[in-house]
């Protein structure tokens, strides 16, 4: 698993409210089928994140795209908290 050295600490992508931002420290789980989904959608430590809805579904923005997760999933990935 690949993680992001930073001096913050991490926090779940599930803690961000919409138009909160965090760039991907590491994807918290054990199980391959998560971070293959994760990583086939350009979802990897070092992306930057914006959320954009929280409910149904967190809705994240990733570059031109968007990537819609549910709450099991973004409790996994693990954000350092951008300002602005």
């Amino acid at each position: 698993m690949k993680e992001v050295e930073s001096m913050t600490e991490y926090i779940a992508v599930l803690c961000l409210k919409p138009g909160q931002r965090g760039r991907v420290a590491r994807l918290q789980t054990t199980e391959e089928k998560h971070i293959h989904k994760l990583t086939a959608f350009g979802l990897f430590p070092g992306v930057e994140v914006e959320v954009e809805q929280t409910y149904p579904a967190f809705v994240l923005r990733l570059d031109n795209s968007r990537l819609a997760v549910d709450r099991e999933i973004a409790r996994v990935i693990l954000v350092n908290p951008l300002n602005g």
